[in-house]
């Protein structure tokens, strides 16, 4: 999905908007590492430097005029930040019921919310009067420019630049150890490349989609009551039936088994 991919946005709270400024020492190994499970999202607006960022397997380049978004209660990863030049950031701390991505995204050349983010770092930390209802305010405005950022940014153009490999998608996600490096060379682009627009297009990584692709193959199978639970697992290529069983009750909430039951 989109970063407040959502028309209605009901932010629940703003938990604290700091400052952060992270300097290089040429003298230590300039990596930090960080809980990967973290309390609340994280909007992080980049004023200026350069970090490298990898959070849950997934690798962002954080750069001036940049936004960072992690999400919250995502365990089992790794969250590490290397700091390639000395950085400034302001940093929101919020919580919402609504869906959100529950992986890393990076939005560039967001020039035009430095203001904001400016303006929401010094309100929150004035405390005056009145001081959370206008910071809560200025989020939703920084939440509509996001909105309109990720409508322009994602044209026609870039929607025919992956068809090709959408095809290949199509054509062969039934394929055990699908392969993602030949599907991007269809469309002669960087994996990274391909995935941010593939995320802005269908709302979801590459690796998601196809395993989606593969639940939905693996339902119309069980639906038919024709094939066997390995059978499935064989047609659709999933590693093995525990992985299968796994992400299928993830996914639907039930086990496979019983979703055959339930619908015979």
């Amino acid at each position: 999905m989109y970063l407040f991919e959502n028309e209605i946005i009901n932010i629940s709270k703003i938990y604290t908007v700091n400052m952060y400024e992270m300097k290089t020492d040429s003298s230590i190994k300039n990596i930090i590492h960080y809980p990967s499970k973290l309390s609340a999202y994280e909007l992080i607006f980049f004023i200026s430097g350069e970090l490298l960022t990898c959070f849950n397997g997934n690798m962002l380049k954080d750069t001036a005029n940049s936004i960072r978004y992690l999400p919250k209660d995502i365990s089992g990863g790794e969250y590490t930040v290397e700091k390639i030049a000395s950085s400034l950031c302001i940093d929101i701390f919020f919580d919402t019921f609504d869906e959100m991505p529950d992986y890393a995204v990076s939005l560039k050349n967001m020039n035009e919310l430095k203001p904001l983010f400016t303006k929401i770092y010094n309100i929150w930390n004035s405390k005056e009067l009145g001081f959370y209802s206008e910071c809560m305010s200025i989020f939703y405005d920084i939440i509509k420019k996001i909105k309109k950022h990720t409508n322009r940014y994602f044209t026609d153009i870039q929607a025919k630049k992956i068809l090709p490999s959408y095809n290949y998608m199509i054509k062969h996600f039934t394929q055990r150890g699908f392969n993602y490096k030949k599907m991007c060379a269809e469309s002669s682009l960087s994996y990274d490349y391909f995935k941010e627009i593939f995320i802005k297009k269908y709302g979801m990584p590459p690796v998601k989609y196809v395993t989606m692709l593969k639940l939905d193959k693996a339902k119309e199978l069980l639906i038919t009551g024709h094939y066997t639970i390995s059978e499935i697992v064989e047609i659709c290529g999933f590693e093995n039936i525990y992985y299968f069983s796994t992400v299928f009750k993830k996914h639907f909430g039930v086990s496979p088994k019983n979703y055959r039951t339930m619908i015979n």
